[in-house]
């Protein structure tokens, strides 16, 4: 069961790690654009 638990909480800890990801990468992309203007 905690075996499990922890899979979880990797899986979670993963899809975070990748959405912040994201947003830095759209962020960086927003100042480039801002920084073209």
């Amino acid at each position: 069961m905690s075996g499990d638990f922890i899979k979880r909480k990797t899986v979670i800890h993963r899809m975070n790690d990748t959405n912040l990801l994201g947003s830095l990468t759209y962020t960086t992309k927003a100042q480039q654009t801002f920084n073209e203007r």
